[in-house]
């Protein structure tokens, strides 16, 4: 820490090759520093440097990214990216970016949320993971909140939201917007219904992905909790040869804690899916797991 509002962190690692390989590749050496600026509450601005060397292979990402309170009930975050690239002495240096915006509202009656987000094709980061790169989005989320006057029910919360991406390599528009509504009663019980318009682009096609989601969950007792969810619609059968398909997910969460001591959790997944065509069942499966702890 330097000073009452300066800060920096970093840290510095080398990967070996595993040693069951073969071949050993070159050693790989990691950086990430960062600088941090206190601003006045929460706010902040700051700079990002991550590094992967290894040889003439490498990955740089700079950047920064910041917080500005804007009241009690607001506040916008920022951060914007670039990295470069490189495979070897033999191939260019690839250049990529990322940025983004984030606004939130929230007041015991109302949150609202909005964001941007752009990410180039080229954008790569080793120190870290990103699920997708190409995109370009807008998303909004409105929940309004009431709080009636019950001994059970303790708040329902209807909400809307919506997020429109481009998908950069196909250059494919996909949606997705929800209606929503919750429930929060005592016991931290909760329950959720909504449904989903959506599309998604997979392989330079676009699918339907809609459905409908259901979700609740509770404490019971001082020892006891338990959580539902199920989701039944339209899907994407991914593989070489994606189609149109559709099918139900579901899980559920049983734990049981008598003490601090001892947690014995049981879960069970279950999914399946359909081609939406000829009802021709493509796979289905059930999956239950236990674990027992004592520490």
């Amino acid at each position: 820490k330097i000073g009452k509002r300066d800060s920096i962190a970093s840290i510095f690692a080398v990967d070996e090759s595993p040693e069951a390989e073969e071949i050993p590749q070159p050693k790989a050496y990691f950086s990430i520093v960062r600088y941090k600026r206190a601003l006045s509450q929460d706010s902040f601005l700051g700079l990002i440097y991550t590094g992967r060397e290894q040889e003439e292979r490498y990955n740089r990402v700079f950047g920064s990214d910041g917080q500005i309170r804007l009241s009690q009930s607001s506040v916008l975050n920022l951060h914007a990216f670039g990295s470069f690239s490189r495979e070897s002495d033999a191939s260019p240096e690839a250049e990529g970016h990322v940025f983004g915006a984030d606004y939130f509202y929230d007041t015991r009656k109302l949150e609202v949320s909005l964001a941007v987000q752009d990410i180039s094709r080229d954008f790569q980061t080793d120190t870290g993971y990103i699920t997708r790169t190409g995109l370009s989005r807008f998303s909004a989320a409105f929940v309004r909140k009431f709080y009636p006057r019950s001994k059970f029910l303790r708040r329902i919360a209807p909400a809307v939201y919506t997020s429109q991406l481009k998908d950069q390599p196909s250059g494919l528009y996909e949606t997705e917007n929800s209606l929503s509504l919750n429930f929060v009663a005592v016991r931290s019980t909760r329950l959720t219904l909504a449904y989903i318009y959506s599309t998604e682009v997979f392989l330079a096609q676009r699918f339907n992905t809609s459905g409908w989601i259901v979700q609740t969950g509770s404490q019971l007792t001082k020892f006891f909790t338990f959580s539902i969810s199920l989701r039944n619609g339209k899907a994407i059968r991914y593989s070489e040869a994606p189609f149109q398909a559709r099918g139900t997910r579901a899980a559920s969460s049983v734990v049981f804690q008598p003490s601090e001591k001892i947690n014995l959790t049981l879960n069970f997944t279950y999914s399946d899916l359909y081609r939406d065509s000829d009802s021709e069942k493509i796979y289905d499966y059930s999956i239950a797991r236990t674990r027992l702890t004592y520490q």
